[in-house]
């Protein structure tokens, strides 16, 4: 079974640093880079993010959203 995560994540634009809990949802490799796609549940949507900008990532007891 899938959990959420809580994760510190990095803007490549900005450089801001955001904490998000987060639904994995697929893992993808894409000119040489790594992306998750995952439910937001901070911004209610199903976003991307780049793994190498992610800082920190926790396991969250709470079962991952399916979407």
């Amino acid at each position: 079974q899938r959990q959420r995560l809580m994760i510190d994540y990095a803007s490549r634009g900005s450089g801001q640093t955001s904490t998000r809990e987060i639904s994995p949802q697929r893992l993808t490799h894409y000119r040489d880079n790594w992306y998750l796609d995952a439910w937001c549940h901070k911004s209610n949507g199903l976003r991307t993010f780049a793994l190498d900008c992610v800082i920190r990532a926790d396991v969250l007891d709470t079962r991952a959203q399916d979407v």
